[in-house]
């Protein structure tokens, strides 16, 4: 293969998981060299993140809906179209319990087209336009067309609060609309497939689908053209393949200029491995654990049974057949080392006392590590997300294990045509220098898997998701990897990923842990190393949640938070306002909800909060923050125990005070105990105890600051001790 140089990086950074270094030292992988396609191609395959919108500002700005109170208003700078209208939840207009929303939506994009600057009958007819985003939360998106075309990306989002009533009250509105759309030629011509190709660049390729959009793009001055557009898709002409895409495209083609609007890759790559008995990360780090082996399927003789959840299954024998593969699965596992159109199986010994121990000895490590991991994060998402949310809990995935193309050895990828996954057996690839390194079987890296299943996720969550025909997910490619790098990290809390890749290389492939930030004058980087900026920022608020309260339900909540904003959100650039709606109790937008400081904090650090920062004394409400009296001495003088979800230690000051220092009057101290050995039975709260006294009666109100191991102010409670201070020493 040609060598290349460190300005073509970005050509190859689209197929590898992660750009070591394009100048590399001697003791690090690089990337193979693969190329395809045109230079226009190439070019806007390097792309990996769209430019961050005009969005401005109304300072002061209100307008009355029905007598209800505007919050805030800001505006798409590139139409002067209003873009984002929250509101005052408890002053907004009472709806009716049982009203039609997508009615009442219409009817308020009736009213207020001048401001939306596009008209009612531009939105396509879409039934499930309505959405149960969270319990109290009502969502309706619109997908924006015009002249019966959609615009691509383009869309309008209400949110409603679900009262205890039953009533609703809006919320806020989102107008991803563009504004006005005027098209330069409306008459162009459709291309052709062979024109397509050949701007493409792509020889021996064919056009498996096409679809017309209307695409917009951004001027110099910060307004928006639009044109007709095609969205191709590119399959190789001569690759009779079903369950893996050797390497296919799809690339959005100017009808009148012929230029390539926007283009990516139809896998997305990660080059992870994964291990089983099931590994929990990967066979590197030997932390297999044993877990039930669910919904598979067993002959036992001519019986066919399958297990339950709790792999449990009434069996007469001891000798089964197992297939990777049954009913209620989550996956289904093809391993192209046996064959290519049947599910894996293999033969297992049961133990004569009903409890068996399935060990990787028995089949293929790759295969029945697979298996377990796509069932382990699913296990995971399923209990946040329902299936009408995510299809794909119901559907399950297919999985193709020991993939044997040489071109894809190393790697891991999913699918958004095929819906599938990609796991290539143990091979080898050859970097530019011409040398070349030993890799595992991507099956036995279980982070890889869960990245790889976190695109399948966001292939049908978000506004513009691939379900409305807007292509993978409708997110750019840097918001993606960021998405699997986090549910990776999530799924097994910790933040390296991609351990073992590389024959005996214990080197994470990329940290979730990690200082990287946003900078809008340098975005087109590699989507992996971008979406880092936002696995960056998700790390950061997931160990603030856990220092605040306590590893089980910190990371709960962070996952919790994490799936829910992936269902209204579609750029990394704005997580943190979804974050922020879905923290406010998905209602309460005129106050700040009891996480802001730590979201805040958290995405502030990689420059992702935008206008949003917070000082060191924002600090939040720790709720699991616990006092109890140990010992009255009387006059006021109490001797107190306290616990916490996750604080390391708890301090206390005189007053209702956000600073609270070693160096300032009445200053206490408390540290970890566990007095009588029952205390922390539940392995929830850690429980303290005072270096000193409390004169409650002298300061009635103290402070109690919870802080990390690092001693930062992660969560804080007041307590006002007056009516008890008043009884003291009688």
């Amino acid at each position: 293969m040609k060598k290349q140089n460190c300005s073509q990086l970005l050509c190859f950074a689209l197929f590898v998981l992660f750009v070591f270094s394009s100048c590399k030292n001697s003791d690090e992988p690089q990337e193979p060299s693969i190329m395809h396609g045109s230079a226009a191609l190439q070019t806007k395959l390097a792309v990996a993140a769209a430019p961050l919108r005009p969005i401005g500002l109304i300072a002061g700005s209100s307008f009355n809906l029905d007598n209800s109170s505007g919050m805030t208003i800001t505006v798409d700078m590139g139409s002067n179209a209003w873009y984002r209208i929250t509101f005052e939840t408890q002053q907004a207009e009472k709806i009716p319990k049982g009203e039609d929303l997508l009615a009442y939506s219409r009817g308020i994009l009736a009213k207020y087209s001048e401001e939306l600057m596009f008209l009612p009958d531009e939105i396509a007819e879409d039934a499930s336009a309505l959405h149960e985003a969270d319990t109290n939360l009502r969502m309706v998106t619109f997908q924006r067309r015009f002249l019966g075309v959609p615009v691509h990306g383009a869309f309008v989002q209400f949110f409603y609060n679900i009262q205890d009533d039953g009533s609703y009250r809006l919320i806020q509105i989102l107008n991803n609309s563009y504004g006005p759309v005027k098209l330069g030629s409306d008459n162009a011509p459709e291309l052709t497939n062979a024109e397509a190709l050949a701007i493409a660049g792509l020889d021996n390729y064919k056009v498996s689908q096409r679809k017309e959009f209307i695409q917009p793009s951004t001027t110099t001055e910060g307004h928006y053209d639009f044109s007709l557009a095609t969205e191709f898709e590119f399959v190789p002409a001569d690759v009779a393949v079903t369950t893996y895409n050797p390497l296919s495209y799809t690339v959005m083609i100017d009808r009148a200029t012929h230029a390539i609007h926007r283009a990516f890759p139809n896998r997305l790559d990660i080059k992870q491995s994964v291990s089983a008995e099931s590994y929990i990360k990967s066979y590197i780090l030997a932390d297999q654990s044993y877990s039930p082996l669910p919904y598979v399927s067993l002959l036992d003789g001519a019986n066919k049974l399958e297990t339950d959840a709790l792999g449990q299954a009434d069996v007469n024998g001891t000798q089964v057949t197992v297939t990777l593969k049954g009913s209620k699965s989550a996956a289904g596992i093809l391993d192209l080392a046996v064959s290519n159109n049947a599910f894996a199986t293999f033969a297992a010994t049961l133990s004569a006392d009903g409890k068996s121990n399935l060990t990787l000895k028995n089949t293929d490590p790759s295969v029945l590590n697979t298996y377990m991991a796509i069932e382990r994060v699913r296990t995971l998402v399923a209990k946040y997300l329902s299936e009408t949310e995510l299809p794909l809990l119901k559907t399950g995935i297919l999985a193709v294990v020991n993939g044997n193309d040489p071109a894809n050895f190393c790697n891991a990828y999913y699918d958004p045509n095929l819906k599938n996954l990609y796991l290539s057996k143990a091979g080898a690839i050859t970097f530019k220098d011409g040398t070349s390194q030993k890799c595992e079987s991507t099956g036995l890296i279980s982070d890889a898997i869960y990245h790889e299943w976190g695109h399948a996720m966001d292939d049908q969550l978000g506004p513009t998701n691939i379900i409305k025909g807007n292509g993978p997910g409708g997110k750019d490619r840097a918001y993606g990897e960021g998405i699997g790098d986090t549910l990776s990290a999530l799924t097994t809390r910790t933040s390296t990923i991609g351990e073992g890749l590389f024959v005996g290389d214990k080197r994470p492939l990329r940290n979730a842990q990690n200082t990287a930030r946003y900078n809008a004058g340098s975005i087109n980087t590699d989507e992996h190393v971008q979406g880092l900026i936002f696995s960056g920022s998700f790390w950061d608020l997931y160990t603030n949640f856990t220092a605040l309260y306590g590893v089980e339900k910190g990371a709960d909540l962070a996952t919790n938070y994490f799936l829910k904003h992936l269902q209204i959100n579609e750029s990394y650039l704005t997580a943190y306002d979804a974050l922020v709606l879905v923290d406010s109790g998905n209602g309460a937008l005129g106050t700040k909800g009891p996480n802001y400081c730590n979201i805040t904090r958290a995405f502030q650090a990689h420059n992702l909060s935008g206008t949003a920062t917070v000082a060191d004394d924002c600090i939040d409400a720790d709720t699991s923050l616990k006092v109890r009296v140990d010992l009255d001495s009387g006059d006021g003088k109490l001797s107190l125990l306290a616990s916490a979800g996750g604080a390391t230690k708890i301090i206390a000051c005189p007053g209702a005070v956000k600073v609270c220092a070693a160096s300032g009057m009445g200053y206490i101290e408390m540290t970890v105990t566990n007095p009588d050995g029952k205390l922390t039975a539940s392995k929830v709260n850690r429980f303290y105890t005072a270096q000193g006294t409390f004169d409650v009666k002298a300061n009635p109100v103290y402070s109690f600051f919870s802080l990390d191991a690092k001693g930062v102010k992660v969560g804080m409670k007041t307590l006002n001790f007056k009516a008890k201070a008043s009884t003291l020493g009688n």
